[in-house]
């Protein structure tokens, strides 16, 4: 109960946001549009009872993601590659300001950051930077747990990956005073 109504309180990417039957209630303050609405009540729809497994995947793992690859690849990977490049600090520090946690086993990449935008919904992120004198581009993919379609279909994986690039850059702008 929230205010004598009945409410569900979710973390949405370290914020708690009140979903009520009448709306979500967030603060003012907060860039919130209707997608964001969209995915919290899918979340909530789906609402999967399996837990975590603890594997990560790309995307293209899950049935039927051949139309959500390109947008992952455009709309995350490549967004983080033309901002972060040569700034692996930059993109450290704007994973460390949204909550990400540094993993260290098992991931070849220069940084590797968990997040959890929301309950048992992690988002592998990770990053290698460019070697101009080897000719190496910078590289990034996003991962998913094995269990994430419990939680969301593939449209809202991608909202989601969309939605934590945009923060980090949003950071990254931010900290440039852009």
């Amino acid at each position: 109960m929230d205010d004598g109504l009945e409410a569900l309180k979710i973390p949405y990417f370290g914020r708690v946001v009140t979903m009520r039957h009448t709306g979500i209630v967030r603060d003012k303050d907060e860039e919130f549009d209707l997608w964001d609405e969209v995915l919290l009540y899918n979340y909530i729809f789906f609402s999967g009872s399996k837990p975590l497994k603890e594997i990560w995947v790309g995307l293209e793992s899950f049935p039927n993601s051949l139309p959500k690859r390109t947008a992952l690849e455009e709309g995350c990977h490549r967004r983080i590659n033309q901002v972060f490049a040569g700034a692996p600090r930059e993109l450290k520090e704007a994973c460390r300001k949204l909550g990400g946690i540094p993993v260290a086993d098992g991931h070849s990449a220069d940084l590797a950051y968990r997040f959890q935008p929301l309950p048992k919904m992690p988002l592998l992120l990770l990053f290698w930077d460019e070697d101009k004198e080897e000719g190496f581009d910078s590289q990034t993919k996003i991962l998913f747990d094995e269990s994430a379609l419990e939680y969301l279909d593939l449209e809202g994986l991608t909202f989601l990956a969309e939605k934590l690039v945009e923060k980090l850059i949003l950071i990254e702008k931010e900290e440039l005073n852009v």
